[in-house]
């Protein structure tokens, strides 16, 4: 084989590799079009057809979100900056996460279009549900209630082991702070926590974040793959605008 053969072929290789490299991957979020799903992955270099009055919200494998309103025909990489290979982890966590396998979009979608003072903001833990819940890396955990007409006395207590810690939840407040200088939030701690005025103790158990996650898709995907489903719907829903 001459040298102009082995150089051509070389250059076609590196070259089929960096169009390979550049397109990446995407994941639908969001889709009004039938032949693509939610949580199904497409190439960026792959050209679709949004009808006017569609709607196609995608992410890619480095965390970029991208909405595509109809009219459009095209690729979506051309509509995006910097497609290149990244992380194909966050996109099988976010994947899973809005087809269904993880959270129910439903509720999400009753959460959208609900009053905001029904259902607790992103990081505070709802003391009448039982679960793990996620928290930023440093950020001290605070406490809601569905309703916060009168006070209220609250008992807090370690898993598996240890005595119960009783407060009190002023009247008219929906939110509270943990009572972190007596019962810490850290990674993996546990907590019976109980209003007086109901019958059982929902089980808390915190899940902190890392403090390196590049952005707050990969939060949404961290969350995801360590059980906070629910939220991390919340989460990418308010990054993505996606009900």
């Amino acid at each position: 084989m001459t040298m102009s053969r082995l150089f051509g072929l070389l250059i076609a290789l590196i070259l089929s590799w960096s169009t390979s490299a550049t397109a990446g991957q995407l994941v639908v979020i969001e889709s009004s079009l039938p032949a693509l799903a939610p949580g199904q992955m497409i190439d960026a270099a792959t050209a679709v057809t949004v009808p006017d009055g569609g709607k196609l919200v995608l992410i890619s494998d480095q965390g970029t979100t991208l909405t595509l309103t109809g009219p459009f025909s095209g690729k979506p990489g051309g509509k995006m900056k910097d497609i290149k290979g990244g992380d194909g982890k966050l996109l099988t966590s976010l994947s899973k996460l809005v087809s269904g396998k993880q959270a129910d979009m439903a509720a999400l979608g009753t959460f959208r279009s609900g009053p905001s003072n029904l259902f607790p903001p992103l990081w505070s833990v709802n003391v009448q549900r039982s679960g793990r819940h996620c928290l930023p890396p440093s950020e001290p955990a605070k406490l809601w209630r569905p309703k916060s007409d009168g006070a209220a006395n609250l008992r807090v207590k370690p898993l598996p082991l240890g005595d119960a810690l009783r407060v009190t939840w002023p009247a008219g407040d929906q939110q509270m702070d943990w009572p972190e200088t007596v019962l810490p939030s850290k990674d993996g701690s546990r907590y019976l926590v109980r209003l007086e005025d109901r019958p059982s103790a929902a089980r808390v158990e915190f899940k902190r974040l890392p403090g390196d996650l590049p952005s707050r898709i990969h939060q949404a995907a961290w969350m995801a793959d360590h059980g906070c489903g629910n939220q991390a719907l919340t989460l990418l829903s308010s990054i993505t605008g996606s009900p």
